[in-house]
């Protein structure tokens, strides 16, 4: 309608600080951590403070990564509601190169995969659902390794380590917390690093077992054998439902980390 402004979509690194602000302040996530403080507190209990600061990470990390709330932050940062334009296609040309290059062949072999099906004289409409959602939530992990990526692009673990080493050597104890917080910062890092690389081969093994897939569908179209086609959907649906996990599941991954 004349008149109505549309609010700009966030960009990436809006989007990213909507999201750790969304975390970092959520009252679970804040509730629990102080409830067990003040048992520490109170109770004189030394090793529960450690186990607080734990929590605390654990509980921001997982709202981070929960793809639901990511959506439900985006909504509100967008205004989201009625005439709001539908999220753009994702271009992997607008990713970090070692994300990008891993979308974009997951991307073309189901191209690979669609023509294949369309020149098939068999009805392979299960498999081809299939694949349509395991490439969605492929996009879906490789937008959640995007904000991993800028956040560490943007880390320094030298700087941080000698920032925390030089609080340490203050001795007072306002300077011991704050180191305290420095070396939280660079587990956090850590683990995201070792999250970035869990993607990187989940992916790989993604990509593998979709080139696989299309020669399967080659043989059940030469064949002309579609009732073949439940054990290669099947397959796709396996190999989704990985995905979808290490997409939505990217916050029990860390819960284990700090557990480990």
């Amino acid at each position: 309608m004349p008149g109505d402004v549309q609010k700009p979509p966030p960009n990436r690194g809006q989007l990213t600080q909507a999201l750790v602000a969304n975390a970092a302040t959520k009252p679970l996530n804040v509730v629990v951590p102080a409830a067990l403080a003040v048992v520490a507190a109170i109770a004189g209990v030394s090793w529960l403070w450690p186990v607080a600061i734990v929590v605390y990470i654990a509980l921001v990390l997982a709202t981070f990564f929960d793809a639901d709330e990511a959506e439900r932050v985006g909504k509100r940062r967008r205004g989201d509601g009625a005439g709001v334009p539908a999220q753009k296609e994702i271009d992997p040309a607008n990713m970090a190169p070692p994300i990008a290059e891993r979308l974009q062949q997951a991307m073309s072999e189901e191209q690979g995969i669609r023509q294949t099906i369309e020149g098939a004289d068999v009805d392979l409409g299960e498999v081809t659902t299939e694949v349509d959602v395991l490439v969605s939530n492929l996009k879906k992990s490789a937008q959640r390794a995007q904000l991993v990526y800028d956040y560490l692009a943007e880390q320094d673990s030298r700087t941080l380590k000698r920032r925390a080493e030089e609080l340490e050597n203050n001795g007072d104890p306002e300077s011991q917390k704050a180191a305290v917080a420095v070396r939280d910062q660079m587990k956090v890092a850590e683990d995201l690093e070792a999250t970035l690389k869990r993607f990187y081969g989940q992916m790989d093994h993604a990509i593998v077992s979709l080139q696989s897939i299309r020669g399967e569908i080659v043989r059940i179209s030469v064949a002309g054998e579609a009732e073949q086609q439940a054990e290669t959907a099947e397959r796709v649906r396996d190999l989704r439902q990985e995905v979808g996990a290490m997409a939505d599941g990217m916050s029990e991954a860390y819960a284990r980390a700090d557990a480990s």
